[in-house]
């Protein structure tokens, strides 16, 4: 490698002149990098992939022209027989800095200072640009450098915009047809201009075509609202072939007005064909929390295969570790699926608050079906915690 160690960690110093600097925002995101290591400085060894956790406390939107003092962990371990590592970050420009760990450390920790000089409705995106371990041997810093395989952005600071976010979705498969997994997306605060932003699926062990109908497109979120009127609907195929649960994902990108929050969404096919008969059931339903308005979780109840009678049925929703008149409201209400259809999605309304608090869960129940045997009863409602 031939560069000396304090080159690996060399940091460009961010003026602060005449700007505020905010203190270090309570809220966290948690995520994963995907990294390629590599030995470097004589020793030959071939590239390794590995799996980086991270945890990052940045606000979602600050004034123009304001310093950011932003907390970060990287599940990154330093060898024992290092002498130093830690990790290289920038924020969209040429603005860069770094964050240290001595020998043994499990993670890497520290605050990197933020600015956010752009004018206003645009963002500042933190970015990883390495992770390094090293010791110095003849005054040449050997050792390992790990750099994203993809374009790592940990965290979008808006500079005067909110961010957005979108949570997770499941569906019961059935038998026949197509039924739609629903993907709440949401602004962490109301917007004073419209809000766009673009989506596409992804396969995970689901494949498109055969399990989903691959799909791409963009969500409007119009002044003062914090939950988009339509949600990403991605359409699920039926079949009758016994499998396990499948998964695919939707990204999100390309925001206007705003920042990125929580990128991607998971959702979830759950198969259902062991029993026989027309059958109901209940997906799963999630929404980021956010910190003003109310959210909805939507839940989908469908049948396995289209009805020649109206089926009836009770939804209700009770406590997990959310609790009703403080996380959620109530929910409980008769429902109903025509003849012909084979779905219907019911909300449940979420309560913002701004406290960090972790995910949260309550647990959604059919009963009182007539028309159809009962398939999957209950589900869960999760609440993202954003704070």
């Amino acid at each position: 490698m031939g560069r000396r160690a304090g080159a690996l960690l060399a940091t460009t110093v961010i003026a602060a002149a005449g700007l505020v600097v905010a203190g270090a925002p309570a809220g966290a995101v948690t995520g994963s990098v995907a990294v390629t290591c590599q030995v470097q400085g004589g020793i030959h060894a071939p590239p390794v992939a590995r799996t980086v956790p991270y945890e990052i406390h940045a606000p979602d939107s600050v004034a123009p022209g304001t310093i950011v003092d932003v907390p970060i962990t990287f599940g990154y371990a330093i060898p024992t027989n290092a002498q130093a590592g830690g990790a290289i970050l920038n924020f969209g420009g040429t603005a860069q800095a770094s964050i240290t760990a001595g020998p043994g450390a499990s993670e890497v920790t520290g605050t990197v200072r933020v600015p956010t000089d752009g004018p206003a409705g645009t963002t500042v995106p933190i970015r990883l640009q390495q992770l390094v371990a090293f010791t110095t041997i003849g005054g040449s810093a050997i050792g390992e450098v790990c750099t994203p395989n993809h374009t790592a952005v940990l965290a979008q600071v808006g500079i005067g915009v909110p961010l957005v976010s979108i949570g997770d979705a499941a569906v019961v498969e059935g038998a026949s047809g197509t039924r739609a997994l629903e993907f709440a997306v949401s602004l962490s605060r109301p917007a004073t201009t419209p809000v766009t932003v673009a989506f596409d699926t992804e396969d995970g062990t689901a494949t498109a075509g055969s399990d989903y109908v691959a799909q791409s497109g963009s969500v409007t979120f119009q002044p003062g609202l914090v939950s988009a009127l339509a949600t990403i609907k991605v359409r699920v195929r039926g079949d009758r072939t016994v499998e396990p649960k499948e998964n695919l994902r939707v990204r999100l990108h390309d925001p206007v007005g705003a920042g990125l929050g929580r990128v991607v969404g998971t959702g979830r096919i759950i198969d259902d064909d062991p029993q026989s008969g027309i059958r109901l059931s209940v997906g799963d339903g999630s929404v980021v929390e956010g910190a003003r308005g109310t959210r909805s979780a939507r839940f989908t109840i469908s049948l396995s295969e289209p009805a020649t009678q109206t089926v009836a049925f009770h939804f209700s929703a009770s406590d997990g570790t959310a609790v009703v008149g403080t996380d959620y409201n109530a929910a409980s209400y008769d429902g109903q699926i025509n003849p012909g259809a084979t779905s219907v999605t019911l909300p449940v309304a979420v309560r913002p608050n701004a406290v960090s608090d972790g995910n949260r869960t309550f647990a959604v129940h059919l009963t009182g079906v007539t028309g159809a045997v009962v398939g999957r009863a209950n589900g869960v409602g999760t609440i993202i915690d954003d704070d």
